[in-house]
């Protein structure tokens, strides 16, 4: 089924945007420029989305969508949980997959409804990994597999300063991806 006329304009929007971060940085973002990027009317973009944070809901939910559905070809659990984080160190290996999200991050660090949305794109990996430690560590508590499944992602996020698409020193740290997924191993199942 091909995509509506709709559907490929909120991708325009979403892709000018991503074309916008990754270009000027959250300094230099506004939904004008987006709509310029994206040929179209300021009325058009504020249709498809109403409000900037709509907008940056839409790009998030691109990329945890990508995400996911690399993820989701797997079966085994196991297989799944690291298809996700590959998925992940894919994403930081492009400009759109990683300066838009680091961008929107220093940005939710003034506003609060980004905030939330950051946390709604990593609370279905966290619990995920909650559940995958829980099951595999019974004499874990809850709330100590919690804090054990947001102390991956923590890495996970925080390996991207190092390793990721326009790091200029990113050879310094070859290797390390592997090294992280075995520490997620050891975390998990110890």
């Amino acid at each position: 089924m091909l995509p509506s006329k709709s559907q490929n304009t909120r991708q325009q929007i979403i892709d000018a945007a991503t074309r916008l971060l990754i270009e000027e940085g959250a300094g230099g973002f506004s939904v004008r420029k987006v709509a310029q990027g994206a040929m179209i009317s300021l009325g058009n973009l504020q249709y498809h989305f109403p409000t900037k944070n709509d907008l940056f809901y839409g790009l998030f939910e691109q990329v945890k969508d990508r995400v996911i559905a690399v993820a989701a070809t797997e079966q085994e659990e196991e297989a799944q949980l690291f298809a996700y984080v590959d998925a992940i160190f894919e994403e930081w290996d492009t400009a759109a997959g990683s300066i838009p999200v680091w961008e929107l991050g220093a940005m939710a660090a003034h506003d609060e409804d980004l905030a939330e949305m950051l946390h709604n794109l990593y609370t279905p990996f966290r619990k995920r990994l909650t559940w995958l430690i829980v099951r595999n560590n019974p004499d874990r508590s809850v709330r100590v597999c919690e804090h054990q499944a947001t102390c991956i992602v923590a890495m996970i996020e925080g390996s991207g300063l190092f390793d990721a698409h326009s790091r200029s020193n990113r050879a310094e740290f070859r290797g390390m991806r592997k090294q992280l997924r075995e520490i997620i191993k050891s975390i998990i199942y110890r």
